[in-house]
């Protein structure tokens, strides 16, 4: 019985030890017919040009970290893992670690380019925007950079501010505003008009002993200095309702503006505009027959203006209270 036991017991451990042995041949097998590579020497190279390396080895990138370095340039490798020369199996990873550039550098020259290629060249060094001044300038063009604080060559540091004086391009040419008060809107709007000036908002009082239709007051003042493009608001007297054009009896809430088209043979360019609440919405523009009348219903109760335009000029206004 002992003597059985025994002997089964041998068998028992030798089987064993040859599936051992099999195992251990089979893994070696396995693991030896995968393709080994050699890893490139990697420290110093740029991060595109080792992803592409790597990627033709069979073998996959991993940034472990980016630090800033002194000596190595911003996004090429400081340090790898594994060492160069060492063999790795296709597929596994190599880290590396990226430099930030160095801390302090000097800072670039901006003077002379758009604010909007200056700022690319701030965050490709890791600077930000700082102060933006803006002022008019005779020879830089518009949004070109004339100035910076810190001075180009300056030393510098990673996240540092530049401040920025940019151009607003050539100052507009000025002039005296002109006296309104006491003309028609027409003949006011007209002069605007040819000082290259805008319409602002319009206003209407009620002066009984004043034209309807008059300008009252103007902003800004007569004499003062304005710009090209400057809007200037008016101040006008309105129609009374005696005075305003016929109603319609059966519409209570509203006015009734009315033109008459002059008589001829070509068809006008009509374009009726109403302003009001702040806002401007065309009415008529289009071609309109000789002889034609025009009606259009304004808003009672409430602060408007018409616009009629014959043939883009202005030939008619309306301010209604």
């Amino acid at each position: 019985m002992t003597r059985s036991v025994f002997k089964f017991l041998v068998l028992l451990t030798v089987f064993f030890a040859i599936a051992g042995a099999s195992a251990y041949l089979t893994l070696t097998l396995i693991i030896e017919s995968e393709e080994t590579v050699v890893v490139p020497d990697l420290e110093g190279k740029n991060a595109i040009t080792v992803l592409q390396l790597l990627s033709d080895l069979g073998l996959n990138t991993k940034v472990k970290e980016s630090r800033f370095d002194a000596d190595i340039p911003v996004h090429h490798v400081i340090f790898q893992e594994p060492a160069p020369g060492t063999p790795i199996k296709k597929g596994r990873d190599v880290k590396v670690v990226l430099s930030k550039g160095t801390q302090t550098f000097n800072a670039p020259n901006l003077t002379g380019i758009s604010l909007q290629q200056a700022a690319v060249i701030l965050s490709n060094n890791g600077l930000q925007q700082g102060v933006i001044t803006r002022t008019f300038s005779p020879s830089a063009k518009l949004d070109m950079v004339m100035a910076q604080t810190p001075d180009s060559g300056v030393p510098v540091t990673r996240n540092d501010k530049i401040n920025l004086l940019v151009s607003r391009g050539a100052r507009p040419e000025q002039y005296r505003m002109p006296d309104l008060k006491g003309l028609g809107l027409d003949e006011a709007l007209e002069i605007l008009d040819k000082a290259g000036l805008t319409l602002g908002e319009i206003d209407a009082v009620h002066r009984s002993d004043r034209e309807p239709n008059i300008l009252i007051e103007q902003r800004p003042l007569s004499g003062y200095y304005v710009q090209a493009d400057q809007a200037v608001n008016l101040t006008v007297n309105r129609w009374s309702r005696q005075n305003s054009a016929p109603q319609d009896s059966a519409a209570d809430t509203e006015i009734l503006f009315r033109y008459r088209i002059p008589p001829g043979v070509l068809k006008q360019h009509i374009r009726v505009e109403l302003k009001t609440f702040g806002t401007s919405s065309t009415l008529y523009d289009q071609l309109m027959e000789p002889g034609r009348e025009i009606w259009v219903m304004v808003p009672k109760y409430t602060d408007a203006v018409v616009f009629l335009y014959q043939n883009k000029k202005l030939v008619k206004t309306e301010v209604y209270h």
